[in-house]
């Protein structure tokens, strides 16, 4: 399928996708030293690398805006968590390094998010079947960390259900981190794939509610202009997904936020989160918390990656974002992925996610050369 030189750096993508993919393990501690190995063994092939000027200086723009964030930290005494800062400049230099190596290599780079889906996918597949069979599943992140995943279904049903969670610790952040690389194959293939058919249909059978959300809208993107033109079938599906969602969830829902009787009350630590923000002074609220990021000890990550961004970062540092991010959509289909991204748990100083901003920065560049 590749030269020579191709396979070893197909392998070393999928290598890079798939530590990306696993960053709940704390694998972003290796991805750097992974990106040095891969620098020069690509120079030893004779790779074409160039680092284009223009994100290089973005590259060098939030690594100086995170630089004046810690010194300010540092003035005014804040507590600053010294493993958030590291995964923030890893974040950085992935984006960095992915508009750059893989400028010309999106097909290279394609196949590798591919590969990676579909060891994902298989994992979730034999836990699925493996769970309603017998009741016990391999759990490799539970076997790896000593911390098993939750795959059981809520108390509140009368029968039991299983929700697979494949090689992350709960269904929510497998359908999390696997849209980050759906959305991303997909706007660099431009075509529907088994895989992609597949990976939806975990996100429906995985019962979160997170993931029906992120199927819901990849099927809507690709879809877009047949849903449009076919108003009765737009209608039809959006019913359908209420209708699955009524009958899911809605006992879930109550359940999780409601019922008085539960323990769980998940969306209550969130509303403090964001109660805890509002009465903050407008110096905190325009900068955000910095490098003492969850002073609150409170769920910022579980309120979105919205709220995340403003809580980290303040109002002005949203704006600046949002700016960033702009650059990266192009079309209905990227705007609906990014958006999507934004409603998630995902955190802002994720590896993965800036990843995901670095493939869609090189598919926007794509487009806008077919255009001209």
């Amino acid at each position: 399928m590749f030269k020579k030189n191709h396979k070893i750096s197909f392998f070393l993508s999928s290598v890079f996708v798939f530590l990306l993919f696993l960053q709940n393990l704390g694998t972003y501690k290796i991805i750097f030293p992974l990106l040095v190995i891969f620098f020069i063994i690509s120079i030893s092939f004779k790779n074409d690398i160039k680092i284009s000027a223009k994100s290089f200086w973005i590259t060098i723009t939030l690594i100086i805006y995170l630089t004046v964030d810690i010194g300010i930290s540092v003035y005014h005494a804040y507590p600053i968590d010294i493993s958030y800062i590291r995964s923030l400049y890893v974040s950085f230099f992935v984006f960095l390094f992915t508009v750059n190596f893989y400028e010309n290599k999106l097909s290279l780079l394609g196949t590798a998010i591919d590969f990676v889906l579909w060891i994902s996918v298989s994992v979730w597949v034999y836990q699925f079947i493996s769970l309603y069979a017998t009741g016990t599943a391999i759990d490799p992140i539970g076997i790896i960390t000593g911390i098993p995943a939750r795959m059981e279904s809520p108390p509140y049903l009368p029968f039991k259900l299983w929700r697979p969670a494949g090689l992350t610790w709960e269904p929510g952040t497998y359908a999390t981190f696997m849209s980050l690389l759906l959305y991303s194959s997909y706007l660099i293939n431009k075509k529907v794939k088994i895989i992609y058919v597949l990976t939806v249909l975990t996100f429906f059978l995985s019962l979160s509610v997170f993931a029906v959300i992120f199927g819901a809208i990849f099927i809507c993107a690709i879809s877009k202009e047949y849903l449009l033109k076919n108003k009765l079938v737009l209608i039809l599906f959006l019913f359908f997904i209420l209708l699955f969602v009524d009958l899911v969830f809605k006992d879930y829902i109550l359940y999780r936020f409601v019922d008085s009787k539960t323990d769980d009350k998940s969306l209550l630590i969130k509303q403090y989160a964001v109660h805890y923000w509002i009465n903050q002074d407008i110096y905190r609220q325009l900068f955000g918390s910095r490098f003492s990021h969850n002073d609150c000890n409170c769920l910022v990550r579980d309120s979105t990656l919205f709220f995340n961004m403003i809580y980290t970062f303040g109002v002005s540092g949203f704006v600046i974002m949002l700016t960033f991010i702009k650059k990266m959509s192009y079309s209905i289909t990227s705007t609906l992925f990014i958006l999507s991204i934004f409603i998630s748990k995902m955190m802002i100083f994720s590896p993965l996610i800036w990843f995901a901003f670095g493939v869609f920065y090189l598919v926007k560049g794509e487009y806008e050369n077919k255009v001209r």
